[in-house]
């Protein structure tokens, strides 16, 4: 079983996944890269757009989710792309237009 299939097998029981049925709709293989740091770049980049909610859990304790993100499916696209091009650092994610945009330079 791929860890996404575990993953949706057991979202209903888990805060990450707001305690709901997920539909997985792409995957990206990664090969020698620190995925811990690819997180931690793709959480700022996208921090304008994360989702602000908090839930109760199955306990009825509050949880305050920190991985989602509202943003368009080909915008993720777009930064992966940048990302591999290593243009990433030259442009940052509008949530007002749901797009990224360059980075003007002085």
């Amino acid at each position: 079983m791929s860890d996404g299939a575990a993953c949706r097998l057991n979202a209903k029981k888990d805060p990450t996944f707001l305690l709901a049925e997920v539909e997985l709709v792409g995957e990206v293989k990664l090969s020698n890269i620190n995925r811990v740091k690819l997180e931690a770049l793709l959480h700022r980049f996208f921090a304008e757009a994360r989702l602000d909610l908090t839930l109760k859990d199955r306990f009825g304790e509050e949880i305050v989710p920190r991985e989602w993100f509202v943003v368009p499916l080909p915008v993720i696209n777009e930064a992966l792309e940048r990302l591999i091009a290593g243009t990433i650092s030259q442009c940052c994610y509008d949530a007002k237009s749901a797009s990224i945009v360059e980075i003007k330079s002085h």
